[in-house]
């Protein structure tokens, strides 16, 4: 599930933490990078349990209706579309869903207040409106109200954000990334096909297991000499004064330049340029940029790094 482009920002969160602190072990920061990458994946099935949690607090909002003395005609017979929305149901019914859930113990029990304040958001839409009162209730506009309530209500709610950093300061910057990839596992979805619901796993390959423990490693055992390369292609420039995040920045593309051969360059180049704009500081990104082009002219004269198969490209 998760991409290489997260595990690098997994990586240089670790790295800036490492780098930062005394007295901490490579085998304490290695853990911790990888109980980074699990609460993300925590992440993707704590926003699908909400999900679900908004569903669950409108049935029991038209449940206290319906039971009151001065009830109404439309407390007794609400417009259940959404409570009866296909796609929730199926994500509540699926069987890996209800095991992690289960297993982790992951709960918005208490967190009553945000999912009423999100709910009574949802239901003032003009996107939500339309949907309960369509003439007919079809599974492709189940599905557009739930990506509608990932994209616009979730994704923009201040409320969710602040409850999210109190349970994981990264969670945060992991937000997008995840509400994108259970906005394309929604779009996988079936009708009447609950059980080829396939939840993606932890890692998309078993190599990316491999490729984020090693950046991270390999990054921390090899910085002295990468260092020493930084160093050497900055004119004019004192190396003390590159802002922190670009160090580590710079010090893992030159690690996964040298280290991972069949890694092509141009991806190496790129992938870089982006976590220097999103992480740095406002002039990162083309800092960046030209530092990292003249290290990797340099060291291909130099034949510091060999790329093979899909490398090469």
């Amino acid at each position: 599930m998760i991409s290489r482009r997260l595990l690098r920002v997994k990586v240089l969160q670790m790295l800036y933490s490492y780098f930062s602190r005394s007295k901490v072990s490579l085998q304490q920061i290695n853990n911790e990078l990888f109980q980074s990458v699990e609460k993300t994946y925590e992440l993707f099935y704590y926003i699908f349990l909400f999900v679900t949690e908004l569903q669950d607090f409108e049935r029991k909002m038209f449940d206290i209706r319906k039971n009151r003395i001065t009830a109404s005609e439309t407390d007794i017979n609400p417009n259940t579309r959404f409570v009866e929305n296909k796609v929730i149901l199926q994500i509540k019914e699926n069987k890996s869903f209800k095991t992690y859930i289960n297993n982790s113990k992951i709960s918005w029990r208490d967190s009553q207040e945000l999912i009423k304040k999100i709910h009574t958001t949802l239901r003032n839409t003009v996107v939500y409106d339309t949907y309960i009162n369509e003439p007919y209730h079809t599974y492709r506009n189940d599905k557009r109200i739930v990506k509608y309530i990932l994209r616009d209500i979730l994704y923009n709610s201040k409320d969710l954000y602040s409850k999210l950093e109190e349970q994981n300061i990264f969670w945060n910057s992991d937000i997008d990334f995840v509400i994108d990839m259970i906005n394309k596992t929604v779009a996988s979805f079936k009708k009447n096909k609950p059980e080829i619901i396939v939840f993606p796993e932890l890692f998309k390959k078993e190599d990316d297991k491999t490729f984020v423990r090693d950046l991270l490693l390999k990054t921390v055992l090899n910085h002295k000499k990468y260092e020493e390369i930084i160093k050497s292609q900055i004119v004019n420039w004192d190396y003390e004064r590159i802002a922190f995040s670009d160090k580590i920045t710079l010090l893992m593309a030159i690690s996964e330049i040298i280290e991972f051969p069949s890694i092509p360059i141009k991806v190496s180049f790129n992938e870089y340029i982006e976590l220097a704009k999103n992480y740095g500081t406002q002039k990162s990104g083309s800092f960046v940029n030209g530092v990292l082009d003249k290290i990797i002219k340099y060291m291909k004269k130099e034949n510091i790094f060999e790329k093979t198969g899909r490398g090469l490209l």
